[in-house]
């Protein structure tokens, strides 16, 4: 079964510890540490790709990461989604879509992870296997600097697993200056698959959302966001040349460096306020 835990507490186990300075111990305690464990997706009977995340949301982010990878164009494409605990540390994802006829076919070369993306993709559909095939063009929206600036301000207040472990990452969506979602995982790219994932499931409008993440934005992060269509996709970090690049080629708004009441607009049009 998929793992929908939503305590904090549920995601991390305490260990004990000893706390060290160059003075000498200065403590013997117990830390929340968080957890991670892999899901393996299998599509129409064939493994397809593994995933490494914090348990919990499983079902948004298997949806997530068959939309953000290709496999998938909306949520009314998937005819089942099961799942089996495998052991503590593994859980197979078997997914049965519906209406695709093209084959699903082994790539002949690896995609390598970037570094924290924690996922291995072993099969693609046979048109797309050059992931940037299925990313359209979009249209910038507009965007309110004061919508960036509160998202900072809870962001900076904590999310409760990270308050908890301090070992997670975060994507916060924001819609009409309303906080509609928080996802947190250890993986920066997994947090932005979970909140794709969860507006599928829930019929939301990517085009109307603030996406706010902790992470920085590579090009596999931004192609995530391309993907999704964000209203405004934000990071307290910064995004790198091709990342920029691609946010204009396909109009999307990219604002980065956020912090201290300042923040950069790479891609986009000018806010409305």
């Amino acid at each position: 079964m998929a793992r929908e835990t939503s305590s904090a507490s549920d995601y991390a186990r305490t260990y004990p510890i000893l706390e060290w300075t160059e003075d000498g111990m200065v403590a013997a305690e117990s830390v929340p540490i968080i957890s991670e464990y892999r899901i393996q997706v299998d599509v129409g009977g064939l493994p397809c790709m593994s995933v490494m995340c914090t348990p919990g949301e499983d079902r948004a982010m298997v949806v997530g990461r068959l939309f953000s990878e290709g496999f998938i164009d909306g949520i009314d494409e998937i005819d089942a989604l099961d799942f089996e605990a495998v052991d503590s540390c593994l859980t197979r994802a078997s997914v049965r879509l519906a209406g695709r006829s093209e084959p699903l076919v082994e790539l002949s070369v690896l995609e390598v992870p970037s570094v924290g993306a924690g996922c291995q993709v072993l099969r693609r559909y046979a048109s797309r296997q050059n992931r940037d095939d299925f990313l359209t063009v979009g249209a910038f929206k507009p965007w309110s600097v004061a919508d960036v600036f509160k998202l900072d301000r809870l962001f900076a207040k904590d999310s409760p697993l990270h308050k908890l472990t301090s070992g997670t990452h975060s994507c916060y969506l924001m819609r009409h200056g309303d906080l509609v979602r928080c996802v947190e995982d250890i993986g920066r790219h997994n947090t932005v698959d979970k909140a794709i994932g969860w507006t599928l499931l829930n019929g939301i409008d990517r085009s109307e959302l603030v996406a706010f993440i902790s992470g920085r934005v590579p090009t596999d992060m931004m192609r995530k966001a391309v993907r999704a269509q964000f209203g405004v996709f934000v990071s307290r970090k910064l995004p790198t040349r091709e990342a920029i690049d691609m946010a204009r080629r396909h109009r999307v708004t990219l604002v980065g460096d956020v912090a201290k009441g300042r923040l950069k607009v790479f891609s986009g049009m000018q806010p409305v306020d």
